[in-house]
């Protein structure tokens, strides 16, 4: 639910729900739009079908940056998907990772996304299309770990398989 006044904090913590403060951020509600939800169902999952559940997590982020960023050029939104799945691979995430053993804490965070994405930066010496591709996606992802640091850039603090959660904006 959407909760614009912050009428329905009460009624939500009463009846088991999580209530998220858009406004606050932080101890408040975190959501990390990088931990994957495990959405596929007991038979996918017996026919290692793990794959589709990375595949549409990374989908997912990709349309997380189009609607933060509705001006954001594909060739930025494809470097993205990469750089992600670079970050998730430094974290042991991959393609074949049996996603129902992860907690929330271990997946990374767009701090780790940004230290990938300096990285490449530092090791892209000379000025190539791939190197502007990177400073731009640089300059979309920064903001994540500034000024939108206490909203998306941490570990989710709510409970994602709650069937009750409001947003306070």
């Amino acid at each position: 639910a959407i909760d614009p006044e912050g009428e329905l904090e009460e009624m939500t913590k009463l009846y088991g729900g999580d209530f998220i403060d858009l406004g606050k951020g932080g101890d408040f509600g975190m959501i990390n739009p990088l931990e994957v939800v495990l959405d596929a169902d007991e038979e996918e999952l017996k026919e290692g079908m793990g794959y589709a559940i990375l595949t549409r997590t990374l989908q997912t982020l990709k349309a997380f940056m189009k609607y933060y960023s509705p001006d954001i050029e594909e060739d930025v939104l494809n470097m993205f998907s990469e750089i992600v799945q670079a970050t998730y691979a430094r974290f042991g995430i991959t393609f074949n990772s049996d996603f129902s053993r992860y907690t929330v804490n271990d997946f990374p965070t767009f701090s780790d996304v940004y230290a990938t994405i300096a990285g490449k930066l530092t090791s892209m010496t000379e000025k190539t299309r791939e190197r502007d591709i990177m400073e731009r996606l640089e300059i979309k992802v920064r903001p994540f770990v500034n000024e939108l640091k206490y909203y998306f850039n941490g570990h989710t603090t709510i409970d994602t398989t709650n069937d009750y959660l409001v947003f306070n904006i």
